[in-house]
C-alpha cells in the first residue's frame, strides 16, 4: 500500500511517500480502507518527536484521524461487516486491562495506564490501510462524510469528554467557551447548544467571533479589546458562569 513514511525526526521534509506492506489483522482486529485523513497537532508533535510519552519505532507512519470503509474483518469480530463506513478511534484499548481500577471498563479510555495510541505507538492513517481492535473502531453514519469524520474526530471526543463527561453541563446553566477559534473551541460551542446551555464564546479576532456566532455561541468577547472578566460578569448580571472550556 501507498502511505506517508517517516524514518526520523524533524520537519515536513522527512515526510516520505514510500510503498510499505499492507498491516496484517489478527482475531478481534478490523482492516479499514481509508477514504481520508485528518492532518492534527497530534501529527506534528509526533513528527517533530516531541511527544515524549509516545514510543516512536522508525520507519512510522503517522496519522491519529481517518475514515473510510472495512476491507478484512478478524476472527471473532462481531461488530463489522466488510464494506461499513468505520472511523478508527486515537484511543486503542481492549476494553478491558490489569489495572485497578480500570479506566477502561469506565470508559476512560484515554487515560488506561497501559497506553498506545493510534498514530504515535502504532501505525497511523497517513496511509491506505489501517488495521484497528474493533473494540476502537466506530460505525459512521450515512449524514457525516468521509472528510468531516476525518477531520473532527479527535477534536469532538476532546470537547465532549471537557464539557459533558467532566464538567456535567446541563440544559439552563451557562458556559464559557475559550479559544473558540480553534478545533476544540468550535466543537464545544456546538456541544454545549446540544446539552440546552447558554454559550459564551471567546476569542481574539473578529472572524473567528463571527464564526462562534453562527456555530451557536449566544454572546461573543473579544479578548483583545475587552476585558473578559468584566464581560463575563456583565453578561451573566454579575453570577459568573457554570462550566469554563479553555
Amino acid at each position: 500500500m501507498k502511505a506517508i513514511v517517516i524514518d526520523k525526526f524533524g520537519g515536513p521534509e522527512v515526510l516520505l511517500q514510500r510503498e510499505v506492506a499492507t498491516p496484517k489483522i489478527g482475531p478481534g482486529e478490523v482492516l479499514i480502507r481509508l477514504l481520508a485523513a485528518g492532518v492534527n497537532r497530534f501529527d506534528v508533535t509526533t513528527r517533530r518527536g516531541e511527544i515524549p510519552y509516545a514510543a516512536v519505532s522508525f520507519p512510522h507512519v503517522p496519522g491519529v484521524e481517518g475514515a473510510g470503509t472495512v476491507a478484512e474483518v478478524g476472527s471473532g469480530v462481531t461488530a463489522f461487516q466488510i464494506g461499513d463506513r468505520v472511523v478508527p478511534v486515537l484511543t486503542i484499548s481492549r476494553g478491558v486491562c490489569r489495572h485497578n481500577p480500570c479506566y477502561c471498563q469506565l470508559g476512560w479510555d484515554n487515560i488506561c495506564r497501559d497506553f498506545d495510541k493510534l498514530g504515535l505507538t502504532s501505525w497511523g492513517t497517513y496511509a491506505e490501510y489501517v488495521k484497528a481492535s474493533e473494540h476502537n473502531v466506530v460505525h459512521l453514519p450515512r449524514s457525516l462524510s468521509f472528510t468531516d469524520a476525518a477531520t473532527s474526530m479527535v477534536a469532538t471526543a476532546t470537547a465532549w469528554e471537557l464539557a459533558i463527561s467532566r464538567a456535567h453541563l446541563r440544559q439552563g446553566e451557562t458556559a464559557l467557551v475559550n479559544a473558540v477559534g480553534g478545533a476544540v473551541g468550535s466543537a464545544a460551542v456546538q456541544i454545549a447548544r446540544l446539552a440546552g446551555a447558554r454559550v459564551i464564546a471567546s476569542a481574539g479576532s473578529h472572524n473567528k467571533l463571527e464564526l462562534a456566532r453562527q456555530l451557536g455561541a449566544d454572546e461573543v468577547i473579544n479578548y483583545k479589546c475587552q476585558d473578559l472578566e468584566t464581560e463575563v460578569l456583565n453578561l451573566t448580571d454579575g453570577r459568573g458562569v457554570d462550566v469554563v472550556i479553555e
